[in-house]
């Protein structure tokens, strides 16, 4: 079992890796990557069928969101936004485009939705096979890797999101969550731990890359 110290050093490695290839993308490329990664999750069924999306507003060095952000808005969906409270993290409801000009900044640099806006909550049982609620769960993530393994910022905010919904029968069948991140963020493998989560598929501005369960399963 590699050790927590060395498993640390290889993430921060790779994400410093990473930050270097992305940084060294020009700037037309990048931007022609962020249309290409919009156009390829807005045609995947996971995002279509979705009737709420949680999402979050990009940093500089992630792919733009911004298009994202008002495509759900205008798709009718229910738009949820991440608010970070000591060790755990919410999405809450923006109803309009409008309150994404009202978004605060958190001391880690990310935005968030202001208090007092509905707190969006896992499927309980039933619900997914009624068809009511389909939600999609778009994650940032500094690497990722072919069997949709993910390095994230390394506060484990998302990890422990996605272990929560999965914990039950209707929140592993109801949601689905989906990596967006350039080529260049991607790697064969990546050094992972028990308690990180991984995504159900990662859209690049090249391909599309689905979770296998067995992750000694030869990569074709």
């Amino acid at each position: 079992m590699v050790e927590q110290s060395e498993l640390r050093a290889s993430k921060r490695t790779l994400r410093e890796a990473v930050e270097r290839d992305v940084e060294a993308m020009p700037p037309a490329a990048r931007h022609a990557a962020d249309q290409a990664i919009m156009d390829r999750l807005v045609a995947r069924r996971e995002w279509t069928d979705a009737t709420e999306v949680l999402l979050y507003r990009s940093l500089p060095h992630e792919v733009a969101t911004e298009p994202l952000l008002h495509e759900a808005l205008q798709a009718g969906k229910r738009l949820y936004l991440p608010r970070i409270s000591g060790k755990t993290m919410g999405f809450f409801h923006i109803p309009e485009a409008l309150a994404l000009s009202q978004l605060a900044r958190h001391r880690f640099g990310m935005f968030e939705p202001p208090e007092g806006t509905d707190q969006w909550y896992a499927p309980s049982k039933g619900e997914p096979s009624k068809g009511e609620r389909k939600t999609i769960v778009v994650c940032p993530g500094r690497v990722f890797d072919l069997r949709c393994d993910r390095i994230g910022h390394g506060s484990g905010y998302y990890d422990r999101f996605l272990r929560e919904i999965r914990s039950t029968d209707a929140g592993r069948a109801g949601v689905k969550g989906v990596g967006i991140c350039y080529e260049a963020q991607v790697r064969d493998a990546v050094p992972t731990s028990p308690t990180d989560e991984p995504v159900d598929l990662v859209v690049t501005e090249l391909r599309v890359l689905s979770r296998r369960i067995d992750r000694q399963a030869t990569i074709e």
